[in-house]
């Protein structure tokens, strides 16, 4: 065990008693230097039975009862007395009624300050002698918790079972140096003298392995969250008390270990191929397979829709591997894709790429590759509960979003939102490490920021505000991080390159794509408007009543029907989360959280608020529901805590509804049973898994274009089998039921439709003028289009192969063959005729019945027109251009007459008819990619009558135009 010239040495005498030894390693023999127990320490004294584990026994001040009830009453009484303060009782139990020494350490992490008896000495160090400080130590896999004694200090490394099978590691640090950090504070610089290795059953002697590492130096202490800056802290006021308790005896300490550990819960899992792995991390291993599984099982079946945008990045990474890597653009692997000429990032392409390049092109494998990426957004966030909330439930975050509806239903589609969020979850880890001290970890942010930007157009928005945010807030630790700034801004640049190459290739996009989503910022409104516009886009999609209460803002196919955005039992832990951060804003792990919820919903402030574009704020949400739980944890028991705590107690209470008496430890406080924790997590996912595969189909029954938009796997799996057995048949496919029903080809039948035997085609294509018809042509037609064919008389034959059905059991899609009647052209001719022919109405306008001529009008209605509402619409479609005339009982002045259209190019003609019937003609031409608002400026007088024509230019004659609202002012 020789390393330098120190040891650390913790075992039983000859006498049987527990001692503590530094050592000195001088003449060849480990020579004791100092001894914290209760008896000499000598040559003579053999140090055979190295032991380490429960040290305490009842003293003359408590009552002996069972070991772990009187650990978990010394441990309470203990915590409850830092709560308050009360000083003199901390010291009191710590050195009198529960003296422990050793430091509990996962072996892949840091401590928890409430794992069993072991909390006693970590909050101590908090409390009473303000020197708790942590290390990066190079043989100990990430950060531990150090107690220091003067200028040595002790760590341990073990399992978190209290086990006497534990494996434990036992360090001895020296505070080497000292420097002043960029705050003019103090900084410790830990090195490791010795390491202990201790394995085995201690009840029946325990080995010493030698050290693992015999240069491990350079420790390097991370920031104290409690100043936000390195505070080594004073000496500790307790170096000189004894850190165990008088007069153990062997047997009686074997006897109290076995108490302990008789629940066969604390000990099925030991070591596993000679690893360590504590029971917290079983748990969270336990949880991400639950979440792993509630997103791969059923993938095709719910959700019940497979959209065209899911299917678009599977096919843009098809036709990007056809092309040598190169988009529209020329750009060589190019970030930026153009879907139906609006252009967006979209890295995860690549990954779509790989993964259907191994597994085929298949829903399950691109929802799949979606699903497993999202893992990682998963994970990110529960490494950020363990290590910077310091979670004792941190193992549960997987169950924690497996519940999340929002989540659910999203992380089961191939949505760009999928990957920005679970980007963004990985960011907000990294950036935490690096705020902790590890300047790689800045590296893993600016990378993890990087792709969070290049996924979703919203991501850039989100990371954009989130980085500036965070460099202002931390610009003191930056600085005394600067000299990895510039390997951290070199890092950052180069991954600005594929967006500088964009904006140069494409100046346009931005403004195009604001155009595209109706943004308000495009709009020629004034500025106060905009900044009203963007307070109310912003708070919409941060508002409670959003994300808890049913919303009818998102598309039905958006939404779990019974099910709120976010579980509603996360409602009051968040926001007590939101205030226990805001108390501890000054710790950066808190800040960075609350700036977390602050830009999550920026996404939607530019354009109405929808799911997909705020999804990122169940990242914060979830974390800080965590925190809200851990705080309700770290109450006063209600049968302790005195009459001044009546509010905690009864928040207390609150919390402990998700679980049921009892304890186990490395995973809760005692009072908490951490397997009903996990049973409850575990059932709400199995629910929520079996509502959605049993129930979710049958939630909407709008499975059309406006609603769920249901059957293309249905649908495509039906023409595969037919084209199979029928070579000749050619297969024309409605396009009406579903957008970007055009990318379903080459995802679904991209051989078919190299071969020309499927296209999307619709049956009113071959109503209005005769085309090539035969018996192979095979038409897949809404329930809707079938009645049209038939009530259209254009057809002689309307022959249904089969009817699919939707899951509600009503006619979905059928198989028909269609034939051209004999008398076809003469039918055409006499329906035009019809469809043209102006017809009569009539609509009351502000108490007005005005007298009406139009163009066939077969949706919506006139009221729809005369409203003042632009969201609601008459649908002319009797030819274009469409006609509209109305004539008023009595002349009435009019200086304005405004026409709201669909977005289009349109040639606009008005005529004004005058009291004594003169004529005047006014005309526009308008191009517009949203709908456009026009106005006329009408000539002073009194106006008996309007004459509206509206064409679409380019359009045919057939064209069906969209008119919201006409206004007359």
């Amino acid at each position: 065990m020789q390393n330098e010239d120190f040891g650390w040495v913790i075992g039983k005498d000859a006498h049987g008693h527990i001692e503590l030894f530094a050592v000195a390693y001088a003449a060849g023999d480990w020579k004791p230097l100092t001894r914290i127990g209760p008896h000499p320490a000598g040559p003579g004294n053999s140090l055979t039975n190295l032991w380490l584990g429960l040290v305490d026994q009842p003293s003359a001040h408590v009552p002996s009862t069972l070991a772990q009830d009187f650990v978990f009453r010394c441990i309470r009484k203990y915590e409850d007395s830092g709560f308050r303060r009360d000083w003199v009782s901390m010291s009191g139990a710590w050195s009198a009624e529960l003296p422990a020494l050793h430091v509990a350490v996962e072996p892949e992490g840091s401590i928890s300050a409430s794992y069993g008896q072991d909390a006693l000495l970590s909050i101590g160090l908090t409390y009473v002698a303000d020197q708790r400080s942590e290390a990066v130590i190079p043989s100990v896999p990430r950060t531990v918790e150090v107690v220091q004694l003067g200028r040595l200090a002790v760590a341990v490394s073990r399992n978190q079972l209290d086990s006497r099978d534990a494996d434990l590691s036992v360090y001895l640090l020296a505070n080497e140096t000292s420097t002043i950090d960029t705050h003019g504070r103090g900084r410790a610089e830990w090195a490791i003298v010795s390491q202990i290795s201790l394995i085995g059953n201690p009840a029946n002697g325990v080995g010493l392995v030698e050290n693992t590492d015999a240069e491990q130096r350079g420790a390097t202490p991370l920031p104290s969250y409690a100043e936000d800056h390195v505070t080594p802290g004073p000496q500790s006021s307790q170096s000189d008390k004894s850190a165990l308790a008088p007069g153990h005896d062997e047997d009686q300490l074997v006897d109290r270990i076995s108490s302990l550990n008789s629940d066969s819960k604390l000990t099925f899992l030991k070591r596993i191929h000679g690893v360590s792995i504590s029971l917290a991390s079983v748990a969270a291993i336990a949880s991400l397979i639950i979440y792993i599984a509630s997103r791969l099982v059923s993938l095709s079946g719910f959700p019940i829709y497979f959209h065209g945008d899911e299917a678009y990045q599977i096919v843009a990474g098809q036709r990007l591997v056809a092309s040598g890597f190169r988009n529209e653009l020329n750009v060589l692997f190019p970030l930026y894709f153009s879907n139906g000429g609006s252009w967006a990032p979209l890295l995860p392409v690549y990954l779509h790429i790989v993964s259907t390049t191994l597994f085929g092109t298949s829903v399950e494998t691109a929802r799949g590759t979606a699903a497993v990426f999202s893992t990682f957004g998963v994970v990110a966030a529960t490494l950020f509960a363990r290590d910077g909330i310091r979670a004792r439930t941190w193992w549960a975050v997987p169950l924690w979003f497996t519940i999340v509806p929002a989540w659910f239903l999203h992380s089961r589609t191939t949505f760009e939102t999928v990957y920005a969020v679970s980007g963004f979850a990985v960011f907000l880890f990294a950036y935490v490490k690096y705020r902790e001290g590890r300047a790689t970890a800045g590296y893993g942010a600016v990378i993890a920021a990087a792709f969070t930007f290049y996924t979703y157009t919203n991501g850039q928005l989100i990371i954009g505000l989130a980085g500036v945010l965070l460099v202002l807030t931390d610009l003191p630790y930056h600085w005394s991080q600067r000299r990895h700034l510039i390997p951290l801004l070199a890092v950052g640049i180069v991954c600005l390159v594929p967006y500088i190459v964009f904006q140069r290739a494409a100046p346009d996009a931005t403004a195009d794509q604001l155009w595209r989503v109706s943004s308000y910022l495009v709009l020629d409104i004034p500025l106060a408007e905009k900044i009203r516009q963007f307070a109310f886009h912003y708070w919409g999609g941060l508002t409670p009543t959003y994300w808890f209460r049913p919303t009818q803002l998102d598309l039905g196919r958006h939404l779990m029907i019974g099910y709120t955005h976010l579980p509603q039992l996360f409602a009051p832990f968040i926001l007590i989360g939101v205030a226990v951060s805001i108390a501890r804003i000054r710790h950066p792990v808190h800040r960075i959280l609350l700036i977390a919820l602050i830009t999550a919903p920026i996404g939607a402030s530019l354009t109405d608020v929808g799911i997909t574009r705020v999804l990122a704020v169940i990242v914060p949400a979830t974390l800080l529901a965590v925190v809200g739980l851990e705080w309700l944890i770290a109450l006063p028991k209600p049968d302790t805590a005195p009459g001044r705590f009546e509010f905690q107690r009864k928040l207390n209470q609150l919390a402990q509804t998700f679980t049921a008496p009892g304890s186990i430890f490395g995973l809760a406080r005692p009072g908490w049973h951490a397997m009903s924790l996990f049973a409850v997590g575990a059932l709400l996912s199995l629910s929520i898994v079996t509502d959605s595969l049993l129930n979710g189909p049958t939630w909407l029954t709008e499975y059309g274009l406006y609603g769920q938009q249901w059957g293309a796997v249905q649908i495509f799996r039906e023409v595969v089998e037919r084209a199979k057995k029928s070579p000749e048949d050619k297969f024309l496919i409605s396009s009406t039921w579903a957008n970007g029903t055009d990318l379903y080809l080459p995802f679904f039948v991209p051989a078919l439709q190299n071969e020309g035997r499927v296209l999307m085609a619709n049956v009113r294509d071959f109503l209005g003028a005769r085309r090539p018809l035969d018996e192979h042509m095979v038409f897949v037609m809404t329930a809707d289009e079938v009645q049209m064919a038939r009530a259209s008389r254009r057809f002689g034959q309307v022959l249904i192969d089969t009817t699919m059905r939707y899951p509600d059991g009503s006619d979905a899609f059928s198989f028909v063959r269609l034939g051209y009647s004999a008398n076809f052209d003469q039918i055409v001719a006499e329906d035009r005729a019809a469809r043209i022919a102006l017809r009569n109405g009539q609509v009351v306008v502000k108490g007005q019945r005005l007298e009406v001529r139009h163009t066939l009008i077969d949706a919506g209605s006139l009221g729809d027109i005369f409203d003042g509402d632009s969201r609601t619409l008459g649908r002319f479609n009797g030819g274009n251009p469409a006609i509209l005339e109305f004539a008023y009982p009595q002349p009435r002045e009019a200086s304005r007459l405004t026409i709201v259209l669909s977005a289009g190019n349109w040639d606009l003609n008005v005529k004004t008819y005058s009291d004594g019937g003169a004529e005047t003609i006014y005309r526009k031409t308008v191009e517009s990619r949203v709908d456009p608002t026009i106005e006329f400026d009408l000539n002073p007088g009194k106006i008996s009558a309007f004459h509206i024509e509206i064409l679409q230019r380019g359009a045919g004659q057939e064209s069906i135009v969209h008119l919201r609202d006409i206004i007359v002012s």
